[in-house]
């Protein structure tokens, strides 16, 4: 719903009578234009202000911002704009269209209220527009350099610095057509027509001219002007307001007299005297040209029925904000900035006695620059503005050393001692500004039994080690910074003891490497050596507590270790090195076969010698009863049986193959004396010229030899050989004689033995002749 739709507006049809002529020209449009601001109104005065407002306050446009910050004000349809002192502004009332969203930030220097939307100006000459665009009204010109700006129902202008006038949005009635050229000095907008003054004081205006507003008055040397919805206005350089235009309401009406010093329109014109009266007249139908009574006001502004003035406030005694005493702290060589607020009403100036060297206090109460000397300095801060008493603010001014970033004093890295269960104490120093605090970066890394606070190491170490912690120092300056400590804990002084239990044995071979390390306890390090050197086996050394080496010589080799330190007493140790032959196989002395002898009945012993390292084990397979063969190698026992008997005999010792021996024990009888089978004694019978043996057995372990004691007793014709009595006896006769058998087992034996030897039967003349013989006594 627009604004002149509105039920409750109690002007509605008066006003629509007054638009009648509009109608008729064909700008029905401008059934809902509204007022615009007009120079000077929306630019800043001198001083913060306070705001009044009267008028149609439906949506709230008449209802002002408290404070007293306000510099420029500025009335659209049904809302309103203010500018404060910091360059912000402040926007209330009607919101349909976000035209009362004002931009945030600061360095505005001007603002313009349209119909439905708003216009500002920056510092640097750029322009922001915001609310409703229907027509383009807030699509601003780009770029910088505009100095002034104002806004119509529907349209918006801008001026340049050197006077051209740049104009945009809806132009249906020309109202957007600036005219060329420059050397304008002010510009104002109507609901639909625009309004600009030259350099020497002529107006020039263009857009809607149904109730003559176009119908300028002539002449110069006018210095404001403003543009209401169908009339405008004109200050006189003499202070008089020249008018034209629309008049239903009596708007253009202009009030006798001069001395005016500013104007505004809306539907209704407004004036402000030397004095700070206003003055108003026009349409009143919803107390817009109802003004405020009394002086003092500074500017003015209308909206479309409703009007804004600013008026300073009343004065007031300075007063500090902060009653104090105030400390305030800086740091020398440091930029330092401090406000001192203030309220007092005109703004109070403010002074300062004691400053140190380097800062300045201006006259708004903000204290810079850049101290030189650190210390603490008492300061007085006056605030005056001729209202009351000056108000006095006592102020310590502290200034510190220049911030310093962390530097520890040690040049890292740092390399520390500590013995086990001696107490340490060790402070790290660090400069810096503020006071660095120092920690560690990674506690657990500290020794046990150690701890670090406030900057030092402190405690008594429990366990030997080298422990390397890192230390931060930090102040809140620059990079913290770091320290590596290295500290060696050594363990306590103890004397040297050797972890052997004593005396110690080793083995070991011949030709074969052996190291053996004796290790020693104590603190500090003992040193280990042999006392005698000599009594190491042959090949042998001893060295940094290791004996090593391949022996050369097997041998029992005894030598006394000495472990010696500072740390007293020393300690020895007795060390027993055996030293064996080389592992050799098993190998018999005797290659063999052998024949080993022995006899039934009596003990025999034989050794079978054999070689090989270790010492090998003999064993036998085969032996005969009575016998047994030791582990060394040597055959004891009795053998119950003659006979051979072959067995086979080994040796082993687990290296290489078992040697092996064959052997052929051959055990003979038990040796007995000669036995003759013959009973003795033994009579035999032989025959002159008949041959005759006879044997003689004998028994006898060994076997005896049988002869004869004398063997001219034998019969003539016969011998005894191997034990028999062979032959053919010649002569008859009795023949006695011995046989003795012998063996070398005592005793001997004899068997006497007798033959009897007769003469051969004869023949009768044998017989005959043998009668002869014996008768005639001749053949003996």
């Amino acid at each position: 719903m627009a604004l002149l739709d509105h039920p409750r507006r109690p002007h509605r049809s008066r006003f629509l009578r007054g638009l009648a002529a509009l109608v008729a020209s064909g700008a029905l449009v401008l059934a809902v234009a509204t007022a615009a601001a007009a120079t000077p109104v929306g630019v800043p005065v001198t001083s913060p202000n306070t705001i009044a407002a009267w008028g149609y306050n439906y949506f709230g446009q008449a209802t002002a911002p408290d404070g007293s910050a306000f510099t420029a004000v500025a009335g659209g349809e049904a809302h309103s704009l203010a500018l404060k002192a910091d360059g912000t502004i402040t926007a209330w009332g009607n919101n349909a269209y976000g035209q009362a969203t004002a931009p945030a930030g600061s360095g505005y220097i001007a603002i313009a209220a349209g119909g439905t939307h708003s216009v500002a100006l920056t510092a640097n000459g750029t322009i922001t527009a915001w609310g409703r665009n229907n027509y383009g009204q807030t699509t601003a010109p780009a770029g910088s350099g505009y100095t002034a700006i104002a806004a119509g129902t529907n349209h918006s202008l801008a001026l340049t610095a050197d006077g051209t006038i740049t104009a945009w949005g809806r132009n249906n009635l020309g109202q957007a057509t600036a005219p060329t050229g420059s050397g304008y000095t002010a510009i104002a907008a109507g609901g639909a027509h625009s309004v600009a003054l030259t350099a020497n004081g002529t107006i020039k205006a263009w857009g809607n001219n149904s109730f003559g507003q176009l119908n300028i008055p002539a002449g110069s040397g006018y210095k404001a002007i403003a543009a209401g919805t169908n009339h405008s206005l004109a200050l006189n350089a003499n202070g008089t307001i020249t008018t034209w235009g629309y008049n239903g309401d009596g708007q253009s009406a202009v009030p006798g007299g001069s001395g005016y010093t500013a104007i505004a329109a809306g539907t209704h014109s407004l004036a402000l005297t030397a004095d700070g009266t206003i003055k108003a007249w026009g349409y009143n139908g919803d107390g817009q040209t109802t003004a405020p009574a009394g002086s003092g006001y500074t500017a003015i502004a209308a909206g479309l029925s409703h009007s804004l003035a600013l008026k300073p406030p009343a004065p007031a005694a300075p007063a500090f904000v902060d009653a104090g005493p105030v400390t305030v702290n800086g740091i020398a060589g440091t930029e330092l900035t401090h406000t001192f607020a203030v309220t007092g009403i005109p703004t109070p100036t403010v002074t300062a006695t004691g400053l140190p060297t380097g800062l300045t206090l201006s006259p708004a109460g903000v204290l810079t620059g850049t101290p030189t000397t650190t210390g603490t300095f008492p300061v007085t801060v006056t605030a005056d503005n001729g209202v009351g008493n000056p108000a006095a603010l006592t102020v310590t001014l502290t200034v510190a050393a220049a911030p310093a970033a962390p530097v520890f004093t040690d040049a890292g890295p740092v390399t520390l001692n500590a013995v086990v269960g001696t107490a340490l104490s060790r402070e790290f120093t660090v400069t810096g500004n503020p006071t660095p605090t120092v920690t560690v970066i990674d506690p657990s890394k500290l020794p046990t039994g150690m701890t670090f606070t406030n900057g030092a190491l402190s405690g008594t170490p429990t366990t030997a080690g080298t422990y390397t912690f890192t230390l931060e120092a930090a102040n809140g300056i620059g990079t913290p910074t770091t320290l590596t400590v290295t500290l060696t804990v050594a363990a306590a002084p103890a004397a040297p003891a050797f972890t052997d239990t004593a005396p110690v044995a080793l083995d070991a071979v011949v030709g074969t490497a052996l190291t053996r390390e004796f290790t020693v306890t104590g603190n500090p390090t003992p040193t280990v050596t042999v006392v005698d050197p000599a009594k190491l086996p042959i090949g042998m050394t001893f060295t940094n507590g290791t004996l090593t080496g391949a022996p050369t010589a097997s041998g029992v080799y005894p030598f006394t270790l000495k472990a010696a330190s500072s740390t007293a007493p020393d300690a020895t140790l007795e060390v027993t090195v055996t030293v064996v032959a080389a592992p050799a196989a098993p190998a018999f002395v005797d290659a063999g076969p052998v024949t080993a002898n022995g006899i039934a009945g009596t003990e025999l012993t034989h050794t079978f010698a054999v070689t090989g390292n270790p010492t090998p084990t003999v064993t036998a397979t085969g032996l005969p009863t009575g016998l047994t063969l030791s582990p060394a190698g040597v055959l004891t026992g009795t053998p119950t049986a003659a006979g051979s008997f072959p067995f086979t005999v080994t040796a082993d010792n687990g290296v290489g193959t078992p040697a092996s021996l064959t052997v052929t024990l051959e055990v003979a009888a038990a040796p007995s004396a000669p036995i003759f089978t013959d009973a003795g004694p033994v009579t035999l019978n032989a025959v002159v010229g008949t041959a005759l043996s006879r044997e003689f057995t004998v028994t006898g372990n060994p076997t005896p030899t049988v002869t004869v004691v004398d063997q001219s007793t034998l019969p003539t014709g016969m011998t005894f050989t191997n034990g028999v009595l062979s032959g053919t006896p010649t002569i008859a006769g009795t023949y006695t004689f011995t046989l003795e058998a012998a063996n070398g087992v005592n005793p001997d034996l004899t068997l006497t033995v007798t033959v009897d030897v007769t003469d051969a039967p004869s023949t009768p003349e044998e017989n005959l002749f043998g009668s002869l013989e014996q008768i005639f006594g001749f053949g003996s």
